[in-house]
């Protein structure tokens, strides 16, 4: 059996030392200090679980767990995957089925899943209490102060390459609202160090859409500036 997840950002797992390594920490670590989980770890009841992988696999498939073209889902077996990311089209035939247990996700990945389709699948309480301590952890002190016009224009970039997400025929990881907020929440943190509401976000990528639609699409936005946010003292 592979261990639960543990608290970490994207675990560096490219050679199966590094494998070996992320599941022996994971056995050392309580699960409310975890950040990563297998999708048994999520629902432990098999006829549950049965049912939570099809909707999973469903998702994978649809590439609805990509970011900017990067698969969020890492599979830990001894397949050699590039990279450690798994390959969406793997979600199709009996493979899936061979390394499903190897697969894992971060908690914040996680918990967006089940918020996704909130009518057929609800999150784990624990998990819904773990990303609320690791937000009120990352609260502590002053919140940092977004600069609102590089979002915009990170927004705007994004538009000028991909199009707009509502076009017709536009790429499964690119067809959603959700799809722009994701991208400019990962942008923003990495950035200020800390990651901005789920209504922050939105506010901003709505915001800024209607301002691209308005203004028509530009060729050249350039690039957000170095400076996203300024944290105050």
């Amino acid at each position: 059996m592979i261990a639960n997840g543990f608290r970490a950002s994207t675990p560096s797992v490219g050679s199966a030392s590094d494998g070996v390594r992320f599941l022996e920490k994971a056995l050392r670590t309580p699960r409310t200090a975890r950040r990563w989980f297998r999708i048994e770890d999520i629902e432990p009841d098999a006829d549950a679980c049965s049912n939570l992988i099809d909707q999973w696999r469903a998702s994978i498939w649809h590439r609805d767990l990509c970011l900017g073209g990067k698969s969020q889902v890492l599979c830990l077996s001894v397949s050699p995957l590039a990279g450690n990311r798994f390959d969406p089209d793997m979600a199709r035939g009996e493979q899936f089925n061979a390394v499903v247990g190897d697969l894992w996700m971060s908690a914040r990945r996680w918990l967006a899943w089940f918020r996704q389709d909130g009518a057929n699948r609800n999150a784990p309480a624990w998990l819904e209490a773990i990303m609320q301590l690791e937000r009120k952890q990352a609260s502590h002190g002053r919140p940092p102060d977004y600069d609102h016009d590089d979002a915009e224009q990170f927004v705007f970039k994004l538009l000028n390459e991909r199009g707009d997400f509502t076009e017709f025929g536009q790429v499964d990881d690119w067809n959603r609202q959700r799809h722009v907020e994701d991208a400019l929440r990962d942008y923003l943190s990495n950035r200020c160090g800390k990651e901005p509401s789920a209504s922050t976000v939105r506010r901003m990528v709505t915001k800024a859409v209607e301002r691209w639609r308005a203004s028509g699409p530009r060729a050249d936005e350039g690039m957000a500036g170095d400076a996203a946010c300024n944290s105050r003292r």
